[in-house]
Parts: structure tokens; C-alpha cells; sequence
């Protein structure tokens, strides 16, 4: 009778503790998905960002500009990157 008491009060404990870590994880789970969309917002605006700048460039007088070419360039590559490792991070889901 005893045994059955214990192993009762362990089974409510430990469907308490499964009850309380499911609501942890589906909490996480929200927060993932919300941090996703904005990195989608954010690379989205970025490859516009790229977009708006090679449209102002159409001469290319800023990237064959020495300190403006090497801004422009630097920007390019890092929106370049970005793009690419968001774009696997996306994939690889």
C-alpha cells in the first residue's frame, strides 16, 4: 500500500515536471519562429538596401570611387554574405 502511495505521489510529480517543461519548449518554440521572421524582415531589407544601392550605382561612379568604392564594396559583400547564410540556414529547415 505504501509503494503505491510513493510511486502515485512520483507519478504526479513527474507529469507535473513533463507539463511544465512541454510549456518551456512551446514558449522556446514561439520565440524561435518570431526571431526567424525577422531575420527574414531583416535580409529582405538588406537585399533591398543592395537593390536601392546598385540602382543610385547605375554609372558604377561609386564602386570605381577609391573611398566610396571601398564602402560600397565592403557593403555589397556583407549583404552578399548575409544572403548567402540566411539562405542556407532556410534551406537547411
Amino acid at each position: 500500500m505504501i509503494t503505491i502511495i510513493i510511486l502515485s505521489i512520483l507519478l504526479i510529480i513527474s507529469l507535473f515536471i513533463v507539463v511544465n517543461l512541454l510549456r518551456k519548449l512551446e514558449r522556446i518554440d514561439d520565440e524561435v519562429d518570431e526571431v526567424n521572421l525577422q531575420m527574414l524582415d531583416v535580409l529582405n531589407d538588406l537585399m533591398k538596401m543592395q537593390s536601392k544601392m546598385e540602382e543610385i550605382d547605375t554609372n558604377g561612379m561609386f564602386a570605381n570611387d577609391d573611398s566610396t568604392g571601398t564602402i560600397f564594396t565592403q557593403l555589397k559583400d556583407l549583404i552578399d554574405t548575409l544572403n548567402n547564410r540566411y539562405n542556407e540556414e532556410i534551406t537547411d529547415e
